[in-house]
């Protein structure tokens, strides 16, 4: 069955695509990136929000937004349910300290953004976006 999510009500503030989504029924956004090649997820809400254990496994950068980020960890987060949505999805994030960024989205916007959803995202669920519709078309297997 064919989905098609609509963008979150924010896109007629900005060019930018977020997602509202559940991850341990806690909700979240997620900024949709296709300018990123990794999906990452702020360290601070990993630890301080999931409560989950962080393990340091190797050091890679990655570059959002003009700014260099260092990556510590990897992790699958599964059952990731977008809200308002029939999407649920298991995501592998890479874990950066992604605060500045997202401190930066909170003042700008208001808006409490977890991560950045990236290219591999996009790419691992076959999800187009239609920007004349303002539509997420994703099929998922059902």
């Amino acid at each position: 069955m064919k989905l098609k999510l609509k963008f979150d009500e924010l896109f007629k503030y900005t060019n930018l695509i977020f997602l509202k989504a559940l991850i341990q029924d806690k909700h979240t956004f997620f900024l949709v990136d296709t300018g990123c090649s990794f999906s990452t997820i702020n360290e601070d809400y990993v630890k301080n929000v999931l409560n989950l254990d962080i393990q340091e496994d190797k050091t890679n950068d990655i570059t959002s937004f003009n700014k260099v980020y260092k990556i510590n960890s990897t992790i699958t987060l599964t059952d990731v349910s977008f809200v308002k949505h029939k999407m649920v999805l298991d995501v592998d994030f890479k874990i950066a300290d992604l605060s500045e960024l997202l401190n930066d989205f909170y003042n700008s916007l208001g808006l409490k953004l977890s991560g950045i959803l990236g290219g591999d995202f996009l790419d691992k669920n076959n999800i187009v976006i239609n920007y004349k519709d303002k539509i997420i078309e994703y099929e998922n297997n059902d």
